[in-house]
């Protein structure tokens, strides 16, 4: 991305130029590799030069160059400046709509009612005339056609080049996450759940006293103890591969058991839903199972939901996790680790809650003693850099 090199006007292309990335593809198959990695709900727009920002034709209509201009000083000297200049943006958009609707009827037969500047916006850029509008896709394909169908200007200005002003011959397809905003009002949701619920509960491990088997090293007896105290609506366990995560969930279980509560067991793949029945979670099931299937809903009521491998959990299963938990008077204790398993589906939930609410993580650190040393250095090697 160019950086702006109009002196009369802010630099705004800087500022913009730091929410985008840029991905060259030189090939037919670079294209639809890009494609494929794209998630979501996108929308494009095909641009013939790569230096060209997101402008709009009324953009660039009250933009006015100058070259040259002679201005005078008080002692009788002159000076010349070059430069771009900006009119009222809306003096302009409003004479041309003005014009646009006392001519517009001699050619289209409907017009829009005379207060509907949305449509008639649309019929102004349709017919060429300078708006406030740009035109998007949902095809990447047509986006791509527009801006090859014109071979990009090359320069051989060497000044020009070093500017900035040229990309030597790149065409751009432009691309917006639609899902964006969605997920950001999502993550809000999940924050405001999380957040409401801090301090609001009795102990999740009643009043027993519950003493954790002599298997466990001590950094897991404090983990579960913690998991046990806490009064919060959700609490999470942060455990990397291993750290004795799946033995620390064994004694959680058993220590809620104890103190009377019911617990029901979640994963988001099939594969993680045998693993946690070998280990003794005989009711788990998936996300996807459970937030599909009513009368497993119903069972929530006045439960504790263990959510493992949570870091694989989109954003939109995790409101329905925490939507369903609140809605039956449930408890959630996530059990994953962010930094080696990522959501399969947009928003990474579990890191979004790690970070931006009041979530109180408990972390295993250790590494379970393993036969072979290599295999414990490979382990710690993974979780220092996944």
């Amino acid at each position: 991305m160019r950086q702006n090199l109009d002196p009369a006007g802010p630099s705004y292309d800087t500022l913009f130029s730091k929410l985008i990335w840029t991905e060259t593809a030189k090939s037919w198959e670079d294209f639809l590799k890009w494609i494929g990695e794209l998630q979501g709900l996108w929308c494009f727009r095909g641009q013939r030069e790569s230096a060209w920002t997101l402008q709009t034709s009324l953009d660039r209509v009250v933009r006015v160059s100058f070259e040259n201009l002679r201005v005078s000083t008080p002692h009788g000297r002159y000076f010349l400046l070059s430069g771009s200049n900006h009119l009222d943006r809306r003096n302009v958009e409003g004479a041309l709509l003005f014009r646009f609707k006392q001519q517009a009827h001699q050619f289209i037969a409907h017009t829009p009612p005379v207060d509907d500047k949305a449509s008639w916006f649309a019929l102004m850029q349709h017919y060429g005339t300078p708006t406030r509008l740009l035109d998007w896709t949902s095809s990447p394909y047509v986006a791509l056609y527009f801006a090859v169908e014109e071979k990009p200007q090359e320069t051989n200005d060497e000044k020009e080049k070093d500017k900035g002003e040229r990309d030597d011959g790149y065409s751009a397809v432009w691309a917006i996450d639609l899902d964006t905003h969605e997920s950001l009002d999502r993550e809000q949701r999940m924050i405001a759940m999380v957040n409401h619920g801090i301090d609001r509960y009795a102990r999740l491990g009643g009043t027993c006293e519950f003493q954790p088997s002599e298997r466990l090293r001590d950094e897991q007896k404090r983990v579960v103890q913690q998991v046990l105290d806490s009064r919060d609506f959700a609490i999470n366990l942060r455990g990397a591969a291993g750290t004795g995560k799946t033995a620390t969930l064994q004694e959680i279980d058993r220590g809620l058991r104890e103190s009377g509560r019911e617990v029901t067991a979640v994963v988001p793949t099939r594969g993680a839903v045998e693993e946690l029945q070998k280990v003794g979670f005989r009711d788990a099931m998936t996300v996807s199972r459970l937030l599909g299937n009513e009368p497993a809903q119903s069972a929530l009521r006045g439960k504790v939901l263990i959510v493992d491998e949570a870091g694989m959990i989109s954003g939109r299963q995790m409101e329905g996790v925490l939507r369903l938990a609140e809605q039956h008077m449930a408890r959630v204790v996530f059990s994953g680790d962010t930094r080696q398993i990522q959501s399969v589906e947009a928003s990474d939930a579990l890191r979004i809650l790690e970070r931006e609410s009041q979530m109180k993580s408990v972390p295993l650190t250790g590494v379970q003693p393993q036969t072979h040393a290599q295999y414990r250095d490979a382990i710690q090697t993974l979780r220092q850099a996944p």
